[in-house]
């Protein structure tokens, strides 16, 4: 036996929040129960293809949509109103880029949490969204997976590595990149600006000629 991460710690980690493992294609609500027993700490372990998501897709939404219809009354009542709360958090999955990731994790841990609420109430009143019950656990859905592979773009992200493909940026700017991926433009002098700003410093440069006289006869 290889010792490698999918040998030591991915399996590790797998035993020990399912119990060893399943062959469960679909999962619910529910801790997972084996024998009558909890099965590990009550995790469900689904294989990748069985999460029902696309590739480009951060969150399984069909799940997150469950869950909002199971969890809140005001959601259950009109459950197009789970888009909404998708809405928001895809929103900030963009913000990513703009906002930082550091804000973005803030946000999100907000909403699981219940800190953040909609207007879902009577009159238009905000009312708590819960995606989590912290009161009764069997409300919730637990699944563990592995090589979760997420795609944005020309990014891939697998198995906690990160590719990043080359992209061909505009000709009329020079672009200057570190290791870490990111680019600053510097423009091009050419141009009306340039051009003015040329012949400036070329005209400083020259030494000042002094006027001349000449004298009459």
């Amino acid at each position: 036996m290889s010792f490698t991460e999918a040998s030591t710690v991915e399996t590790l980690i797998r035993d020990l929040l399912c119990g060893g493992v399943n062959h469960h294609t679909t999962v619910g609500a529910g801790l997972t129960h084996r024998s009558g027993k909890l099965a590990g700490l009550g995790w469900c372990y689904l294989a990748p293809p069985n999460i029902p998501r696309q590739i480009h897709e951060v969150f399984v939404e069909d799940w997150i949509r469950d869950a909002l219809i199971r969890l809140n009354p005001e959601i259950a009542v009109l459950p197009e109103r789970a888009d909404e709360v998708l809405y928001k958090l895809r929103a900030i999955v963009l913000a990513v880029r703009s906002d930082g990731l550091l804000k973005a994790n803030e946000e999100l841990t907000a909403w699981l949490r219940g800190d953040r609420s909609m207007p879902f109430g009577p009159n238009h009143e905000h009312v708590t969204v819960r995606l989590l019950d912290f009161e009764n656990v069997e409300n919730n859905q637990y699944v563990v997976t592995s090589q979760f592979t997420f795609r944005a773009g020309l990014m891939v992200f697998a198995a906690q590595k990160l590719r990043l493909e080359p992209k061909l940026g505009n000709p009329g700017r020079r672009s200057h990149c570190n290791s870490g991926s990111r680019c600053r433009v510097a423009r091009s002098s050419s141009g009306p600006r340039g051009g003015r700003r040329e012949r400036r410093r070329r005209e400083s440069s020259q030494p000042a000629s002094r006027p001349t006289t000449s004298r009459g006869p």
